[in-house]
């Protein structure tokens, strides 16, 4: 109760009563109970997305008794489409935009749809999408609300084969009128605090390298100028007068705030952190002053930007009230007096309050997963460990309770490019630390979050350093007294299933399962089949990323090696993927099967990168389990297990 001293509103709503038993299978797993939160401009309602019988629906909620929101309208999103984002542009008047989603693994991809709808659910149209405008496919925000219109607003789209442009838009009537152009063919653009658009950033699709573009006002002409960094740079505040903006940078000389003078393109360093770009913006409740930023070298840091407004207090009154937690404040009302915020911890899955600036008080509204007691939940460790070639890494450590070494699952994240393992809550860390499982999870090289030369020096190192750096957190946890060497297991989804598959092709003595989910096993494959080499960003990403020499990638696909296997193996796949399409698991299978290879397998029909429907999500959730329990669990025998017993067999 201390943390809350000064949300005095919280308490009523009995939002901390015990939950006290272990959550069921169909609790841990089950999607959360809402998202894509937005509160009107007026602060009397919510819309959200939320799931009923199994089906996701978005709700438009009165709020003004926030311990009883009340539902004034639902609908299920057109067929083939997932609800990406909503927001309001006034107080009776909403956006939506939609994503065709291939799975709970994969990046969505945008469906080019942008909607419209009144609160009550009248006045439905959409105002962007094919057929409508077959030269646009995608909202990239909001860039301003017009108070002299409440049904014009400023937003930024994106064409195929063009950068990002300003156009005012109708939302009712679809009329649309562009304000604004990018000077590149791909990026997007950042506003002043008028709405103008003054910064621009486009990428060369044949290097991958960004560019930038500045220009004084709405009507001067843009000047195109090379980044001064290694990294990116991208405009959070700019200052009209002085020519000045506050910039956010990711080049590991110069991670954090700089303010550059975009006329010489001089600039000072504000905030600085020696490991890692910014995680997020501390914005004030008017939507435009900088506070400060919030780091995560593994636990989160927080740093203020010089100064005493009224918006520095909140915040640091804040972080007082949810001490090592990550707080987000979200949509605003227009009057500034009640913000939408959000709570998350390592052991507390998005939690959702409305505050009240003035006041300094919150109300409770919900959580997006009522049945996890964060009481019970076990507390997410961060590590700094030394590669063999010397360069460091940062690994999250949750262990159950007792004393190591334990059964230990090393849990690697896909992508790889780009994703990380944050420090939030993780519904695989904490239901396996529940079951006695100690959990790892590797931010090897290539990983996103730790700077743009981190995540590229993975780049064609799959299945060398970037395994090695997997091996090295497996025999870290070993040295440590946390992981039982005889009892350790590799799992991924993903890129998370090809190292698996490396981790026990190339290390053979190492683990004693692994079980590998929707996996890349042959690199050649990845080249022409799923999604990705479907557009020429995918293909230069693939040529980057991979390289295209055929030698090369033959030697550092798992398909290439199973022979080395001795550890005990599960393979699970969608036969709907189009991110990591199946035929990837059938090769898997067929050189298993030519090695004489035992494994257990699972199929599901109708899923894709990641498994949506809760029986499927249930069955291989316990698939999971039992594999575990039978091969380094209570049941197994480690190391000494299933695949050595039946190698034995005549």
């Amino acid at each position: 109760m201390k943390q809350l001293r000064w949300l005095i509103g919280v308490l009523a709503c009995g939002v901390f009563a015990s939950v006290s038993a272990e959550p069921t299978m169909e609790e841990w797993v089950k999607l959360p109970d809402f998202g894509n939160l937005a509160m009107s401009t007026d602060g009397l309602h919510i819309a959200a997305t939320t799931r009923i019988d199994g089906d996701a629906y978005m709700v438009v909620m009165n709020i003004e008794d926030p311990a009883k929101p009340q539902v004034i309208y639902r609908m299920k999103p057109p067929l083939r489409e997932s609800i990406a984002g909503i927001e309001w542009i006034s107080s009776d008047r909403l956006l939506y935009t939609t994503t065709r989603q291939l799975g709970t693994l994969a990046a969505p991809i945008g469906s080019g749809n942008v909607y419209a709808i009144n609160k009550d659910g009248k006045r439905g149209s959409r105002l962007v999408g094919p057929g409508i405008s077959a030269s646009f496919f995608g909202l990239n925000g909001i860039v301003s609300k017009l108070p002299e219109d409440p049904y014009d607003i400023v937003v930024s789209t994106q064409g195929f084969g063009r950068g990002a442009v300003f156009e005012r838009i109708n939302t009712v009537t679809g009329k649309r009128t562009i304000v604004a152009t990018s000077p590149f063919d791909n990026g997007g653009m950042a506003a002043d605090e008028n709405g103008a658009a003054r910064f621009a950033v486009g990428n060369d699709d044949s290097t991958n390298e960004a560019k930038y573009a500045y220009r004084q006002s709405a009507d001067s002409d843009w000047e195109i100028f090379d980044s001064p960094f290694d990294g990116s740079v991208w405009p959070v505040g700019f200052n009209g007068e002085e020519e000045t903006a506050l910039m956010t940078t990711n080049d590991e000389n110069n991670f954090g705030v700089i303010q550059m003078d975009l006329v010489t393109k001089k600039y000072e360093q504000l905030i600085r952190h020696d490991r890692v770009p910014i995680n997020s913006i501390l914005m004030g409740t008017d939507e435009e002053t900088v506070v400060g930023v919030e780091f995560l070298p593994g636990l989160p840091e927080i740093q203020y930007l010089p100064g005493d407004t009224k918006h520095h207090r909140l915040w640091k009154r804040l972080h007082l009230s949810f001490p090592d937690q990550h707080i987000r404040i979200g949509d605003v009302t227009d009057d500034g007096l009640t913000a939408l915020v959000t709570v998350i911890s390592d052991k507390q899955p998005p939690r959702y309050f409305l505050l009240d600036t003035e006041a300094f008080t919150a109300r409770y509204l919900f959580d997006s997963r009522p049945a996890i007691n964060a009481e019970e939940m076990r507390p997410r460790e961060s590590f700094w460990i030394e590669a063999r070639d010397g360069i460091e890494f940062q690994l999250y450590v949750t262990k159950p309770e007792g004393e190591g070494p334990f059964p230990t699952v090393m849990v690697i994240h896909g992508g790889p490019h780009g994703p990380r393992d944050t420090w939030s809550y993780d519904l695989e860390a904490q239901m396996l630390a529940s079951k006695g499982y100690a959990v790892v999870q590797p931010n090897y090289r290539g990983s996103g979050g730790f700077g743009y030369q981190f995540e590229r020096s993975g780049y064609r190192r799959w299945y060398l350093e970037m395994q090695d750096d997997v091996t090295d957190a497996t025999l870290w946890a070993i040295d440590q007294g946390i992981a039982d060497p005889e009892r350790t297991c590799i799992y991924g989804g993903s890129y998370g299933g090809f190292a698996t598959m490396a981790g026990v092709t190339k290390e053979p003595d190492l683990y004693a399962c692994g079980f590998a989910f929707v996996g890349v096993y042959d690199l050649e494959l990845m080249l022409t089949r799923g999604d990705i080499p479907d557009f020429e960003s995918g293909r230069t990403f693939l040529t980057q990323a991979l390289g295209r020499d055929k030698d090369d990638l033959k030697a550092r696909s798992p398909a290439n090696h199973v022979a080395n296997i001795k550890a005990d193996l599960y393979v699970a796949h969608g036969k709907a993927d189009q991110r990591v399409p199946v035929v990837q698991y059938y090769n898997l299978l067929e050189k298993l099967d030519q090695a004489n290879i035992p494994y257990e397998s699972l199929l599901v029909s109708r899923e894709g990168h990641g498994f949506y429907k809760l029986e499927n999500r249930v069955k291989y959730y316990n698939e999971l389990l039992n594999f575990l329990d039978n091969s380094i669990g209570v049941n197994g025998k480690g190391k000494a297990g299933r695949w050595s017993e039946q190698q034995q067999l005549p």
